[in-house]
This record gives structure tokens, sequence and C-alpha cells, in this order.
């Protein structure tokens, strides 16, 4: 479900085993990404595209500091808390230049850890394929009408397109599930701790993309 021990244990309370995360639930995977991630950085309260680059980048490096970073860039104080100074000071931006400038800046930092000249060819490759989502949500959702019409049969009708089956028969969803059996096939025929590592990170990034991608499809109007 792309949860590390650590995560769960926070969640938990307690240590918990490499069993306890393998054994996690979707239902309880969800509940963590909301909570913890999704929630920290009022993913609902940024423009669409926006939202997905700021929450992957909480997922990989903590939500404060996903959060800095675009405080950094809209000129509030970097307090590491997503709040309305921070909404506001989106607003009015263009959402493909905040994109742009916040991967650029993810990139930059992750490169000054000290493991990036093992991992940093991993870590922005990610970062690039989260810039290429998160630019075309954000122009799929600048040129998208805005819905109208309302009524039980639509409601009804977006019900059933939502369930969790309907939405990953999508072609945007059934790409990041290419991208876990990938990893998957990595980790079973790679050899060495790097191998398995980066086959990890290609995992996690592709949960969090089917994730984000339930999410919106289920918020839709």
């Amino acid at each position: 479900m792309g949860i590390t021990l650590r995560t769960l244990s926070a969640w938990e309370g307690h240590t918990v085993s490499p069993d306890d995360v393998r054994n996690l639930t979707r239902k309880e995977a969800t509940q963590i990404y909301e909570a913890e991630y999704w929630e920290k950085i009022d993913g609902d309260e940024l423009p669409a595209g926006l939202d997905y680059a700021v929450f992957d980048f909480a997922v990989n490096s903590g939500p404060a500091r996903a959060a800095m970073t675009l405080q950094e860039i809209v000129g509030v104080p970097q307090d590491g808390v997503i709040g309305m100074q921070t909404i506001r000071a989106v607003e009015g931006r263009d959402v493909a230049d905040l994109i742009n400038i916040l991967c650029d800046k993810r990139k930059a930092w992750l490169q000054t850890l000290m493991a990036a000249n093992t991992f940093g060819a991993g870590w922005t490759a990610r970062v690039d394929r989260v810039r290429s989502r998160a630019l075309a949500l954000a122009a799929e959702n600048k040129d998208s009408p805005a819905a109208a019409g309302s009524g039980d049969a639509t409601a009804k009708a977006r019900q059933s397109d939502t369930s969790v089956t309907s939405i990953l028969t999508k072609p945007e969803a059934l790409g990041s599930l290419g991208s876990v059996a990938t990893g998957l096939a990595a980790i079973t025929t790679g050899r060495g701790p790097v191998q398995y590592a980066l086959a990890a990170v290609m995992i996690l990034f592709a949960l969090v993309g089917v994730w984000y991608f339930i999410r919106r499809v289920r918020s839709e109007p």
C-alpha cells in the first residue's frame, strides 16, 4: 500500500512489524493517506494539479517540508502548516508556474541529501513524473467547463461510476497500476539493495497516484 513501518507505527501508536505493513488493508491505508498527508497539506483547498504535486511531495518528504516549500514560493511565513494565509496567497497565481517552481525546488532539495549519489536519479525521475501529471491535471481543470445539472439519476450514475473497480479501469489509473506491476517484477528479478530500493520507490509513487486519482474522480460533481 506504500505505507512504511515508521508511518504505520506512528499511526498505531506502537511499534509494528513488517507483517503488519504487508497485512494493512486498503481501507486503513486510505485513512492514513487522508489524515497524515492530504489533510495536513489542506489538499481540498489547493488547485487541481498543485494539490497532487504538494501531496506527493508530502508523502515522499513529509507534509511540513512540502508546505514550507509552497509557502516560500508564494511569499508567506514558512511555518510548515498550510492554512488560509497560504491558500489566499496561492489564489490568482498561475497554477502551472507554481507546479514547475515547486518541482524545481523539490529536486534541488533532494540533491542536497546524503543519499542523493545513490538514489538521486530515481528521485529526479519521480519528480519529473509528478510534474508531468500535475501539469496535465491543472490544464484539464482549466479547460473543463463547469458541470451542470443534478438530480437523483445523475447522482446514481456518478455513484456507480466511482466504485473503486470502475475507477481502476480508467486509462490514467491503469498506467499507475502498470507501474506497480513493473516495480513488483523489478523486486522479484533485481539483485542487490539498490535495485530493491528503486523498485520500492516506483511502487510507492504508483500507489500515491492511484490513491489521488480515486479521490479526484470521486470528488467530481
